[in-house]
């Protein structure tokens, strides 16, 4: 693959004399901005169709990108998330956390961080997240927070009902005991008395 330049040469008369013609190989020009799209079409389809929810944050807490998946995972458009601050996204209870451990991220960049938080959907439902987090410095030297997000509901819902059937578990254990108890009294009683 060439690129060629003509430049016409005109003599002192203002008269056209002749064309010089400057070829330059751009093959490997073109396969460079080939790898680059193929490189950036990777990367789109890995942050747009990923099944994690992915989150870009600035410095201040608001939203940069976050990834189609996770707009719909918390009934949302991207575009309606795109520059709200991220600790309105979560359960107010969780908000002074989600602060902490943001603040925790800004502090020391490149380390990653791990958290269980709760997210409140659009329409108000509660969804339990893990997040994995770093701050990096952006291409334009800014402090960025990036954010991979997964659903943990389910997960939490059955680690609450196994401890509900534990503690109802114990709960009869301990009426078994008791009732264990009584009933042993009774027949050493009875046992006893003639």
């Amino acid at each position: 693959m060439g690129e060629a330049n003509l430049r016409p040469i005109v003599v002192r008369t203002h008269r056209f004399s002749s064309t010089y013609c400057d070829v330059t190989d751009i093959t490997y020009r073109k396969l460079a901005v080939k790898a680059l799209q193929e490189s950036e079409e990777r990367f789109r389809t890995l942050y747009e169709d990923n099944p994690s929810m992915y989150f870009t944050v600035a410095q201040d807490g608001k939203i940069l990108s976050v990834n189609q998946f996770g707009a719909e995972q918390l009934g949302y458009s991207v575009g309606e998330l795109i520059g709200q601050p991220v600790i309105g996204i979560f359960l107010e209870d969780d908000k002074p956390l989600v602060q902490e451990h943001f603040n925790d991220c800004l502090q020391n960049p490149m380390k990653l961080f791990n958290w269980e938080l709760r997210k409140q959907k659009k329409d108000g439902k509660v969804l339990w997240v893990r997040e994995t987090a770093r701050a990096i410095k952006s291409q334009d030297e800014e402090t960025v927070v990036l954010i991979v997000c997964e659903n943990i509901t389910e997960r939490k819902q059955t680690e609450n009902r196994l401890r509900e059937s534990e503690i109802k578990r114990i709960e009869t254990l301990h009426q078994s005991d008791e009732l264990k108890s009584a009933l042993l009294s009774s027949v050493s009683h009875e046992l006893r008395t003639p």
